[in-house]
């Protein structure tokens, strides 16, 4: 079964719960898009604000990379 491009999008809300924030929701997302039989070929994170997700988007649009998912894990350190 051939594989499916896909991106990671992370995000942390604050200075504060980065870098290990982004560390776990990368773990875990990539775990699931293995078990998905995905490949993430790509990732976009944000701390704050929401530029990267808009880059995302337009990647998405203007079919960059031909793909048509993201995986993202929401998740909290506790």
């Amino acid at each position: 079964m051939k594989e499916i491009n896909c991106y990671f999008y992370g995000r942390s809300s604050n200075v504060k719960q980065t870098p290990d924030f982004l560390d776990v929701q990368r773990e875990q997302v990539y775990q699931k898009a293995l078990s998905r039989n995905m490949q993430i070929i790509r990732e976009y994170c944000d701390i704050g604000d929401f530029s990267a997700l808009k880059q995302m988007l337009d990647d998405i649009k203007n079919k960059k990379d031909k793909v048509w998912y993201y995986v993202k894990k929401k998740c909290q350190l506790k």
